[in-house]
Parts: C-alpha cells; structure tokens; sequence
C-alpha cells in the first residue's frame, strides 16, 4: 500500500468483539506493528504508536519502540493525554516496530442500555476534546453519512448502541487496511 508516496505496512491483531461478550476469562492480546516509510528527503516526524498511559500497567513488557535506522525519539504528552514522539527521519529507508503484550481481565464493556444521551450543550468541559473532529476519518464527509444511518434512532441510548454495533460488529471493516472508515464511507460515497 502507498500512501503520498510513502510504502506503509501494518500488520495488527485483531479481536472479535461479537465473541468477547461470552468469553469471561483473563486474556492476553498481543499488540504491535511494523511501518517502514520511504522517506525522500529528512523529515520531522510525530509518532503516536505508544499505548495510552492509562493503560501501560496492562502491558507485560516497557513499552520500546525500534527504531531503524537507529534514531534519538523525543517523547512528549499531548494534550489529551496520549503519550507520542518526535523523530527527524533521514532521507531512505525508515523502519518503527513495536511489539507487546496486553493483559485483559475479560471483564465486559460497561452496559449503556437505559442510559440517557445527554444533549451537546449540557455535556461539561472535560467531555469537549471529545467532541473534536478525527484525524483517522473524512469528517465532513461522514456526516452526512452518520446523519442518513444515525438520524431516525431514538435520541437515547438506543443511538450510541447503533454506532458501536456499526463499529464493531456490522463493520465489513477487517483491521488489515489501517482505514477504519474506508469501507463505510465509500460504500456510502463511491465518489
């Protein structure tokens, strides 16, 4: 795969979600990619391939990101918490590994059924980051999108379940492409 000129491989693990709510055992997931870039001239690059510190006790090993060629990575926080990293890459052959271990209680997501959506204008300021367009999807073309799939359901739970079936469970989405929203926007915006 290419992306602007730039060789991409990812490879990831994914879990079935439809089968976690019957499994109650602990589990072990593993975790990791490898991206090689080929870079035509040096670049800064920002890195956001670590796992969230919220969840680093979870891992059975530090978390260590190979880097080759061998590059000084500067770690940073970004405003949402999420742990990343700056490197300027050389001209050539760019390769990022990581490869872990993630401990899973197999407890179950939280039950959001009978909940109440609470409307934007109520929701207080630490939810707003929330609110923010994503990098990972075409936003002003996925909501026209979200509206047609999302518009006619109750202005209730019954809403928020609809996306994460969407997500995780009527998605025809793999895990392999890297594009969680590929499938969906171009099967509803061929164009």
């Amino acid at each position: 795969m290419s992306i602007g000129g730039y060789g991409i491989r990812c490879a990831s693990v994914v879990v079935d979600r439809r089968r976690r709510r019957g499994y109650r055992g602990r589990m072990r997931i593993r975790i990791g990619h490898e991206l090689v870039f080929e870079v035509p001239r040096p670049t800064a690059i920002l890195l956001m391939l670590y796992a969230h510190p919220d969840a680093t006790a979870a891992l059975e090993e530090p978390e260590r990101l190979a880097v080759e060629p061998a590059l000084p990575v500067q770690d940073f926080v970004d405003w949402f918490g999420n742990r990343a990293g700056r490197l300027i890459a050389p001209a050539g052959t760019l390769r990022l590994r990581y490869d872990n271990v993630a401990r899973d209680g197999g407890q179950p997501e939280p039950v959001i059924d009978g909940l109440p959506l609470v409307p934007v204008a109520e929701l207080p300021p630490e939810c707003w980051r929330y609110l923010l367009a994503s990098r990972y999807c075409e936003v002003d073309r996925m909501t026209a999108i979200a509206w047609d799939l999302f518009g006619q359901t109750p202005e209730s739970w019954q809403r928020v379940r609809a996306v994460i079936d969407l997500a995780f469970i009527g998605s025809p989405w793999s895990g392999t492409s890297g594009f969680a929203s590929t499938p969906i926007l171009h099967a509803a915006c061929p164009t």
